[in-house]
């Protein structure tokens, strides 16, 4: 008995007391990674909208981050530019936040952007400088600078919480965890998931671990398919939703920081996934997209009908030819990803030197050119609306 009560004790302080709430009858959710098919077949997408930003008064680099909050379209270059642009829906150009620098207005690094509707702010977290700028809508009014206790790659706010991301760097000998629950004060609440040692520092790739759906909060981490849902009460984590990839599931003896940098480089095309590059709970839909073999594809799994599979996120051949884009961003509504304007320029012609594009779909080629004028190849990369379905009539088009 005494042996159990320690060994208990232990595990709960090694995860952070985290997974109170685990079920053992917790459903699993089986992705067959070996059967793909089109996002196209299965009903997930309403609509496309294809959104040209304005290049004329700024050009942006590599975008890691797009939210959207009501006719607003937010976009974060953290490593290029170090700027958040800010678009309508229609692509015009409304205002850009570029303060690098050392000051108390200014920032060193950006690590995230979120929207609070209390008060109607765009709020900036930094990481280096450990603070959180929040403006007006429109970005042109500096309000308040909050200092955060942690140095996060990711934040963001959750109804009176705030919730950080350590990406897997310790800066707390004492406190090695990698996810923190904050109070409107700065107040720690929670601390989570700990960091081990051996991968102290080191970067899983491009992914963004949270997400929301109407009163729930979720985190994901690399190497785990389990999707953990926050305790409104306290702030804990337990498991929510588990996914299982078969024989595409990272092997157990390779989760170690060593083993794991010597399965990547050993197979640069690696079989097995990492862990999934976000999620999103909709009304419909569970969605989880992740790389497999190389490519950008989405685990979906639909929650009135109990079915999931596997999805390729295809070109869109319906009203327009155009390509699925990279996913930058996801919410209960839509995904949201970018095509490079180059790319849009040759569909727009019709053809590149190894493809007639306008033989095979002359209708789409013919709307891509009504809608565009023109093409600026060296321009911003074109935005990418995919709306999902929603409850309801859903709003069909059908091209003759």
């Amino acid at each position: 008995m005494r042996k159990s009560l320690v060994l208990g004790l232990m595990l709960c302080i090694l995860g952070g007391c985290s997974h109170k709430k685990e079920k053992a009858d917790l459903p699993v959710i089986a992705l067959d990674c070996n059967q793909l098919s089109s996002i196209h077949d299965w009903g997930v997408l309403d609509r496309l909208e294809i959104v040209r930003l304005d290049s004329e008064e700024a050009l942006f680099g590599d975008i890691d981050r797009i939210v959207r909050y009501k006719d607003r379209i937010y976009l974060m270059d953290a490593n290029k530019t170090r700027t958040v642009y800010i678009y309508d829906l229609s692509g015009k150009y409304i205002n850009k936040i570029s303060k690098y620098g050392q000051g108390p207005d200014e920032y060193l690094q950006l690590a995230d952007l979120y929207i609070d509707p209390t008060d109607a702010s765009l709020n900036v977290a930094t990481r280096i400088d450990r603070k959180i700028m929040k403006f007006d809508l429109d970005g042109k009014q500096l309000r308040k600078v909050i200092g955060t206790p942690k140095a996060f790659t990711r934040l963001t706010q959750f109804k009176d919480r705030y919730v950080g991301y350590m990406g897997n760097y310790i800066q707390d000998c004492e406190n090695p965890y990698n996810v923190w629950v904050l109070s409107e004060k700065m107040e720690t609440k929670q601390k989570t998931f700990m960091i081990p040692a051996s991968w102290n520092s080191f970067d899983l790739g491009s992914r963004y671990p949270f997400s929301s759906f109407q009163s729930d909060f979720y985190y994901t981490k690399a190497l785990d398919y389990t999707v953990y849902q926050m305790d409104e009460a306290d702030g804990s984590f337990f498991p929510k939703y588990r996914f299982d990839l078969g024989d595409r599931s990272w092997p157990e003896d390779a989760k170690e920081a060593q083993p794991y940098e010597e399965l990547r480089r050993s197979n640069p095309v690696c079989k097995y996934v990492v862990g999934f590059r976000g999620f999103q709970e909709t009304e419909h839909y569970l969605l989880a997209p992740f790389i497999l073999d190389g490519q950008q594809v989405m685990g979906v799994y639909d929650k009135k009908e109990g079915k999931s599979r596997v999805v390729s996120l295809d070109t869109y051949t319906d009203e327009y030819l155009i390509s699925f884009g990279e996913v930058i961003g996801m919410d209960a509504t839509a995904i949201y990803s970018l095509v490079p304007a180059w790319y849009l320029k040759d569909l727009w012609v019709g053809r590149n030197e190894y493809n007639d594009f306008e033989a095979k779909y002359p209708e789409q080629v013919k709307r891509l050119r009504e809608k565009f004028d023109s093409v600026d190849e060296e321009g911003n990369p074109f935005l990418l609306i995919h709306y999902l379905k929603c409850s309801g009539k859903i709003i069909k088009r059908t091209f003759e």
